[in-house]
């Protein structure tokens, strides 16, 4: 047996306060959700903690990495990691999930943290990959956005205690290109949206559509960068692109406009 949370960051607290009697122990529970609750500035992990005994927590581990569902469902090769302090339930959820016949194959991390802020920031960073599209911009604008995303989403993980060893890899970079590069990517198509002049509010209040987790998770992560003191200029922007109307072109040359700085040095955890 195997529990997978696909549920939507936001929605996590409600759906565990709600179920958490008639979760079994025992039983791996693999958080899929990827982003950060804005009323708590939790991660998914965090949240779990808030709520689940600490015999259930024994069962908690992080999924993540490059899975558009629709190409997992299609049969198309997948890599994904599975995260967690506990290696041997690790291993456990490893060999449960992993289908040579699916193409579908796991590593394994202990990076949970990592994992759970490369899987929140992504999508931001995916909103700003596609108002760079949807702008007329092309491959360099989208490799700079990719890599100085990475910088800023590895900066975080720091401040919240990752080790960071799952910024290069699937979780980090892994998704970070996938999500930041396909139509496929509903946050892609929000940035998209916003760059060809549709409103933050319709783009808010579409409905019956599938959710875009960077939409959210912009103001999550603008407050929590805040409070940790990370400087993170490109999810920023996002957030005041979609909740302060500030216009994408602006928000574009307010970026181009910092003072000159580092690159690689960076990736360690300094300024920007």
């Amino acid at each position: 047996e195997i529990i997978l949370v696909v549920i939507p960051s936001q929605f996590l607290r409600g759906f565990f306060k709600g179920n958490s009697a008639v979760i079994p122990l025992g039983v791996p529970i693999v958080l899929c959700a990827k982003g950060i609750e804005i009323s708590t500035l939790m991660t998914p992990y965090e949240i779990c903690e808030d709520i689940l005994t600490p015999e259930h927590m024994k069962n908690v581990c992080v999924l993540s990495g490059p899975s558009f569902a629709k190409e997992v469902a299609q049969g198309q090769p997948t890599n994904v990691v599975v995260a967690s302090h506990d290696a041997e339930l690790v291993k456990k959820v490893q060999g449960q999930m992993c289908c040579q016949k699916a193409n579908f194959r796991t590593y394994s991390s202990d990076d949970f943290m990592g994992c759970e802020i490369a899987g929140a920031v992504k999508n931001v960073l995916a909103v700003a990959s596609g108002c760079s599209t949807g702008l007329g911009f092309g491959n360099n604008t989208r490799a700079a956005l990719i890599c100085r995303g990475l910088s800023e989403m590895a900066r975080l993980a720091k401040a919240m205690g990752s080790n960071t060893r799952a910024m290069p890899g699937l979780a980090g970079c892994g998704d970070l290109l996938l999500t930041c590069s396909s139509d496929l990517s509903r946050n892609f198509s929000v940035g998209q949206r916003l760059a060809k002049g549709e409103s933050p509010e319709s783009v808010l209040n579409q409905k019956g559509g599938p959710v875009a987790e960077g939409v959210a998770t912009a103001k999550s992560i603008h407050f929590l960068a805040q409070k940790k003191g990370v400087e993170m200029p490109i999810c920023e922007m996002v957030y005041q692109v979609i909740y302060e109307n500030k216009p994408v072109m602006e928000a574009l040359k307010e970026l181009q406009a910092r003072p000159m700085t580092v690159d690689v040095e960076t990736f360690k955890g300094e300024a920007a």
